[in-house]
């Protein structure tokens, strides 16, 4: 079903600009070649960046406010524990997902105009994915990624050494 509607909504972006062969051809090539983020993600080199952004936030810390007897990697591994929280209503998630920006990330599935368009179909699962996550207080690790995109601190720093 997502496949065909997914299906649908690409062939009526395509049908939207047949008209207009330069704009056919971006849409053309944005379906098949999604832009691929200007600055190098560090998705191999992780472990090398994350202890730069730990001692930063350390500095920053270190500047506001003292902490005694607090450790940042104390505070990193406890578990968070979910007590008590309503579950989310269709209705709720409808409201959120439909004031949501059309821009889209590129680790989305699905753009978010797409979402917003077949939410009606896929609205209950998502529902239920939210609300088993928030009862179990676990994320499906599909959940757990994110795109990290460091902004350089001066144009003409290298973008492939973290400390940029």
């Amino acid at each position: 079903m997502i496949k065909d509607a997914r299906a649908a909504y690409f062939s009526q972006l395509i049908t939207k600009t047949k008209e207009n062969p330069r704009v056919l051809l971006s849409t053309i090539n944005r379906i098949i070649s999604p832009t691929v983020p200007a600055i190098p993600v560090f998705s191999s080199s992780l472990t090398g960046f994350s202890p730069i952004l730990l001692q930063r936030v350390r500095d920053i810390r270190s500047g506001i406010v003292s902490f005694p007897n607090f450790s940042t990697n104390d505070f990193l591994h406890q578990p968070l524990l979910l007590d008590n929280f309503a579950p989310v209503s269709l209705q709720d998630l409808h409201n959120i997902v439909h004031s949501m920006p059309s821009s889209t990330c590129s680790l989305d599935i699905l753009p978010t105009s797409f979402l917003k368009n077949i939410f009606h179909v896929i609205g209950p699962c998502l529902v239920s994915i939210i609300n088993i996550s928030l009862e179990t207080g676990s994320v499906p690790v599909y959940f757990k990624k994110a795109l990290v995109q460091p902004l350089l601190k001066k144009p003409k720093l290298d973008p492939s050494i973290p400390e940029s």
